[in-house]
């Protein structure tokens, strides 16, 4: 018991134990962030930034490629590929999503 109370799990202010440490999350631009070699290797992503479409991904002004900031989750990301104009699904089938 010694060495959990001089442990991160226990909060001398509230003089009680957590079940978790405390954990530094990156914040949403750190996660938002697509390697440009992923990029370069998805033909749906080259073939959207070749046409100038922001709808899932854009360049920010120092070259980085950051997911729609309106999406929420993967469906958000499924709904908006359905819905664009170019044919998606020969595409598809070469990336995963």
């Amino acid at each position: 018991m010694d060495s959990l109370r001089s442990s991160k799990l226990y909060r001398h202010d509230q003089n009680s134990y957590i079940l978790y440490p405390n954990k530094n999350l990156k914040g949403f631009l750190e996660k938002n962030t697509i390697s440009p070699t992923a990029v370069s290797s998805s033909s749906i992503l080259q073939n959207l930034i070749d046409e100038g479409d922001t709808q899932i991904v854009e360049q920010d002004v120092n070259g980085g490629y950051h997911f729609n900031g309106n999406f929420k989750n993967a469906y958000d990301l499924r709904s908006t590929l359905d819905a664009l104009s170019i044919n998606t699904n020969n595409l598809m089938s070469q990336t995963k999503v």
